[in-house]
């Protein structure tokens, strides 16, 4: 398992492929309902969505985590597109084939760098010569080509105001950049830095990390392969009945620490209860 960081008030790159590399997106209508499922879940869930590119193999997402929701965002978003694609195509199966990747950027040069990464997919994919003219993208509503309620920019264009700075002048501004030939500090299609900033912020979300106050673990995951592991439910795990189901928790308890290493305060996170509990487990075995 790939540890996932996640955490409150973080901003993320998710990117996501099709199944076995198949297409997500086979007509203009596919593309509309992701974007229309994005805005909707994207306001239930509390997360902002900074920018974005829709490829007919892959998505880009930036987006800001307010309250440590991301995993349950992702498994809703793709969950009802997949539904929803799955009925008009009249198949069955993953549409979405491996879990989405994400990495922490700090919101700063290097998110602006980022967005220039997303905005140019299509023209990088040879799709397009500008773009501008790439409609499942962000960046038409950045130079101010259409609106989009739902997209929050302002983390981006307001890295390139000045006094006397009218949104006109920022969003030209953004437009010169993306459309530059400048040499991005990141290559973003093969780093496999999970934190992407400078060293004081690569250092400040280890700290955190080490605290407990930021997790590197992604908790459906961990569920799903404790249910795997144990034939149970995620339900019995977290609200076990009798003795038997309690026993049952104690072994979930105890492979956690034991075989995926995690800490005594991950543990009861995790899993809904107190650190003393936990402890009291470790502590008998």
């Amino acid at each position: 398992m790939k540890p996932r960081i996640c955490g409150k008030s973080l901003y993320h790159h998710v990117f996501a492929w099709g199944n076995d590399r198949h297409p997500i997106f086979k007509s203009e209508l596919h593309y509309q309902y992701y974007l229309d499922f994005l805005a909707i879940i994207a306001e239930q869930f509390d997360i902002e969505v900074s920018a974005y590119a829709l490829m007919q193999w892959h998505v880009h997402l930036f987006i800001f985590d307010r309250d440590n929701n991301i995993s349950i965002f992702m498994k809703e978003l793709h969950g009802r597109y997949a539904q929803y694609y799955n009925n008009i195509a009249q198949r069955v199966g993953h549409v979405f084939g491996e879990r989405y990747n994400n990495r922490i950027v700090q919101s700063n040069l290097y998110a602006v760098w980022l967005s220039r990464y997303i905005h140019r997919q299509a023209v990088e994919a040879g799709l397009v010569a500008d773009p501008k003219e790439y409609y499942w993208s962000s960046y038409p509503a950045y130079i101010g080509l259409r609106q989009e309620r739902f997209l929050k920019k302002d983390v981006i264009l307001e890295q390139f105001t000045y006094k006397g700075c009218t949104k006109q002048n920022m969003m030209k501004q953004y437009k010169n950049f993306v459309l530059s030939q400048k040499n991005d500090p990141v290559d973003w299609g093969k780093t496999y830095q999970r934190i992407i900033g400078d060293i004081e912020f690569q250092n400040n979300i280890i700290k955190k990390i080490k605290q407990g106050r930021i997790s590197i673990i992604d908790k459906d995951h961990t569920f799903s392969l404790l249910s795997t592991r144990l034939s149970v439910t995620k339900d019995i795990l977290l609200h076990p009945h009798g003795t038997f189901q309690r026993s049952v928790r104690h072994q979930a308890i105890l492979m956690m620490r034991n075989e995926y290493g995690l800490s005594i305060t991950q543990i009861a996170r995790i899993l809904e209860i107190s650190r003393f509990t936990v402890m009291v487990v470790v502590k008998e075995k």
